[in-house]
């Protein structure tokens, strides 16, 4: 199906793109594209008005974390592509869990395409970045005709963050500090590749296996993207082996929201962050034990 009728306006700066955006009931922006287009097409989304940010030297910027801080957030701007980023942070070994998530995203060719503020703008819950962005805390800037405000990029998944009229500038990862470890992992179906779900963990390891602070987020169809509480408060203080992470899956299944789809059952779903959350643990746990044996270095 064909595009439907609208107009199209290329800003070269903020302030025109916002002026833009405020000029239309209707309007969208366009970063990547890739989830915007097919939605239009389809007319599952509707505009009269598509704004391209792709040209606003702002915005196609990636700034590195300080020198004296490296755990700092590094900040990318919402029309970078996922492979610039993935580029700029492949030597930032505090940002190893951002990197991994984002190269999960689609095949090569997408990832030179979509861009993250692109993803964040569709604030899909059960995607990758949803889960990286609830355990890396991270932050987005939107900025409207009043300013720019900062909010956690958790407000954007739960339909609290960008409104109408406003545009989301740049996305702060925090990287972990030096003495975390963190893993990623998906689980897909074997016959043509689809994503079912996936866990995102981080762990700070005090003496011994003992945990000083766990946080777990699980993404899949049905889950509203957020880390799981429950999993964190039973960490706290608990030495991280395999029976407090068989436990811990225990407690994620019976938190996490599920739901069927064409993929999978809610019940196989459920299913599924449990043994992928007694996984993550496991392998963030030993990471950090490594990274402490290391001197900090995050592998």
């Amino acid at each position: 199906m064909h595009l439907p009728r609208l107009a199209y306006y290329q800003a070269t700066d903020r302030a025109t793109a916002i002026e833009a955006l405020q000029s239309s009931a209707s309007s969208a922006v366009l970063a990547g594209g890739l989830s915007l287009i097919p939605e239009l097409r389809s007319r599952h989304k509707s505009a009269t008005l598509l704004v391209d940010i792709t040209r606003i030297p702002e915005l196609a910027q990636t700034r590195s974390p300080a020198d004296d801080d490296p755990a700092c957030p590094v900040a990318v701007g919402a029309a970078v592509r996922l492979a610039e980023v993935l580029t700029a942070i492949d030597s930032w070994h505090e940002h190893q869990l951002l990197r991994e998530a984002l190269g999960s995203v689609g095949t090569w060719l997408v990832r030179t395409q979509a861009t993250a503020g692109g993803i964040l703008g569709q604030a899909n819950p059960a995607g990758q970045l949803a889960a990286v962005c609830a355990v890396l805390d991270a932050e987005i800037a939107i900025s409207g005709g009043y300013g720019t405000r900062v909010v956690k990029a958790g407000e954007q998944f739960a339909g609290r963050g960008c409104g109408p009229g406003e545009l989301i500038t740049e996305l702060r990862f925090p990287g972990l500090s030096a003495d975390e470890g963190w893993s990623f992992d998906m689980c897909r179906r074997r016959s043509f590749r689809a994503i079912v779900g996936g866990v995102a963990a981080r762990v700070r390891l005090g003496a011994g296996m003992t945990c000083r602070s766990g946080r777990v987020a699980p993404f899949t169809a049905g889950h509203d993207g957020t880390a799981i509480a429950a999993v964190a408060e039973f960490l706290d203080g608990r030495a991280i082996d395999e029976q407090a992470a068989v436990a811990a899956g225990r407690i994620a299944t019976d938190a996490v929201a599920t739901r069927d789809d064409h993929l999978a059952t809610a019940e196989y779903r459920r299913h599924m962050v449990g043994v992928m959350v007694e996984r993550a643990l496991l392998i963030a746990a030993q990471r950090a034990v490594r990274i402490r044996a290391t001197g900090g270095e995050i592998g």
